[in-house]
């Protein structure tokens, strides 16, 4: 037995004693389950070999149940087990994945609305990846950005407070200018002093009346 499960519509005879007269068979395959064949009338054909396979079995069943058809016991007791199968949510469910994979592979147009669907959960998938990794680099980019602001507003403190500091320095020169020209004159004559030694010396040759020469 297959481990996947299968479910296949075909338009054959199927009455040795009438094989001019076709049916339509669905088969099922239930991994686990039962394999179970249901005889159709031929002209249901058209309208289920197309539809997806849960839909296929709900019309395949519900025949049997108002035909009221007979068949063998192993066979009743095989549709029994797939139909009981089939009442679970999950396994319906699966019954439908299944019917997907299995167009996508049998039909090139699903197949490759399949390969597309298939690269578009991938990409989703790394966005998502790339969405928390940039969350990361944000959070340290916001870190760094409040570090340079804190930095920003420190300068700008000190910009506030470097012309006082400029302004004192400047009067500090100015002050030391003043005492500098005031003290010059006194220095000078210090050191011209007209009550040094020399100076006495030459202001009383200068001062001495010019006498005349011995006749």
């Amino acid at each position: 037995m297959s481990d996947s499960i299968i479910v296949r519509v075909g338009l054959d005879s199927y009455d040795f004693v009438h094989p001019a007269e076709k049916q339509t068979a669905v088969h099922v395959q239930i991994p686990e389950v039962a394999r179970a064949t249901y005889l159709l009338p031929a002209e249901m054909f058209h309208g289920l070999k197309d539809r997806a396979w849960p839909q296929v079995l709900d019309v395949a069943h519900q025949y049997y149940a108002d035909s009221g058809m007979v068949s063998d016991s192993a066979s009743a007791a095989a549709r029994s087990a797939v139909w009981a199968w089939f009442l679970e949510d999950p396994n319906r469910d699966e019954m439908q994945a299944s019917f997907e994979v299995d167009h996508a592979r049998r039909d090139p147009v699903a197949r490759r609305l399949l390969e597309e669907n298939e690269e578009l959960r991938a990409r989703v998938a790394e966005l998502e990846t790339e969405r928390h990794s940039t969350n990361e680099s944000l959070d340290e980019a916001v870190q760094a950005l409040r570090a340079d602001r804190a930095r920003i507003a420190e300068l700008e403190q000190m910009l506030v407070d470097a012309p006082l500091a400029v302004t004192l320095t400047e009067r500090a020169v100015e002050s030391a200018d003043r005492l500098t020209r005031f003290f010059a004159p006194t220095q000078a004559l210090r050191e011209d002093s007209h009550d040094g030694p020399l100076r006495h010396s030459y202001l009383i040759s200068r001062d001495l009346p010019e006498s005349g020469g011995v006749s």
